[in-house]
């Protein structure tokens, strides 16, 4: 799981304008020593209150839905897991299998039953593509003789997500799974047991009991299978299109007289790269037109997890400024998954 920062660009400094790009799961600038020029001579500075700081929406490690007319909590690998886009590459290391008791031609089709019981019964929410290579997939699935040759960092049981973003967001962004096998001749093992696995790559605990879903943790009962409650915890994964999501924090406007100081992180929450964009800065509700050269105002564009913090200093404003507001892709050239978290308002006191 991805969680730590990782400094990916240096400080830029264009006429009073300094730019960090940061990538991690976790975004906190108050850790990188942002620095930035400094206004000339003594002045007297006001530091301005923030009122609006809109926060993304953040679950927890349970998807909470209605199923059957019943309250259901089902447990989940990370708060709400999910992928960004369909079909997911499998590999099959099928040499992994080789010379092994009991690996035989029938394992890999099991493996493909597998993928292909995941698409009728989610009606192609979930879908798989089978690669010829580990550099092209996204998934690879092995095959081992027992569970103590298996590698020691599965996240859960046979199978699991080997790369999560924490978006800090709505959803984590699952980016890579493994499945490790034991060859079976047994049909009905061959099948679920991939099945069940795939669950997990996707991010899903163990279902509730009294469901008979296969990902209940009895793999040997034939009777499993994915039931409804699985497809409706998939549905409340993937309702809504996966897209980006900026949203602004560590907001601070500092107004010296007619001048002020502008630190702000821009941060994608969502689980797609955003597009380039333009930040937009407002005195008393008009735009700020020092502010809008390409130089100020362009928003790269941030992957999902990451930043970048913005600094201006010593921008010309009305030296009887109320309030400052400052927002992401302002002319709305972003689609994202909320649109209205792009903003902060600072005011001053009167």
């Amino acid at each position: 799981m991805s969680t730590a920062i990782t400094l990916v660009a240096i400080l830029i400094l264009i006429a009073g304008a300094g730019y960090f790009l940061m990538q991690g799961g976790y975004i906190d600038a108050s850790n990188l020593g942002l620095r930035g020029d400094t206004a000339s001579g003594p002045q007297e500075s006001e530091t301005g209150q923030i009122i609006e700081e809109d926060e993304a929406e953040v679950a927890e490690n349970n998807l909470r839905f209605v199923s059957g007319g019943k309250d259901i909590v089902y447990p989940t690998l990370f708060p709400n897991p999910r992928w960004n886009h369909m079909p997911l590459r499998y590999y099959m290391d099928v040499s992994s299998g080789s010379g092994l008791v009991g690996f035989g031609s029938d394992d890999p089709e099991y493996v493909r039953q597998a993928m292909g019981t995941w698409e009728e019964k989610t009606g192609g929410v979930i879908s798989f593509q089978e690669v010829g290579s580990k550099e092209e997939s996204e998934i690879i699935i092995s095959w081992f003789p027992s569970l103590s040759d298996t590698p020691t960092s599965r996240v859960v049981g046979e199978g699991g997500p080997t790369k999560a973003i924490e978006t800090d967001g709505k959803y984590t962004l699952i980016a890579g799974g493994e499945i490790f096998l034991l060859p079976t001749d047994n049909k009905c093992v061959g099948v679920n047991r991939p099945v069940h696995e795939m669950g997990h790559v996707l991010g899903l605990g163990h279902a509730p009991p009294g469901y008979g879903d296969i990902m209940y943790p009895n793999e040997l009962d034939c009777r499993q299978n994915i039931t409804k409650i699985t497809v409706d915890a998939i549905g409340s994964i993937y309702k809504g299109d996966a897209l980006s999501d900026l949203t602004l924090s560590n907001v601070s406007v500092v107004k010296k007289g007619g001048f002020m100081d502008v630190s702000v992180t821009i941060r994608n929450v969502g689980i797609k790269d955003s597009v380039h964009s333009s930040i937009g800065f407002f005195a008393d509700g008009e735009i700020i037109e020092s502010l809008t050269a390409p130089k100020f105002s362009i928003i790269p564009s941030i992957s999902p997890g990451s930043g970048i913090s913005s600094r201006v200093t010593n921008a010309k404003i009305p030296s009887d400024v109320k309030e400052i507001r400052i927002q992401a892709d302002w002319k709305g050239e972003v689609k994202e998954m909320d649109e209205d978290n792009n903003d902060a308002l600072v005011r001053f006191p009167e």
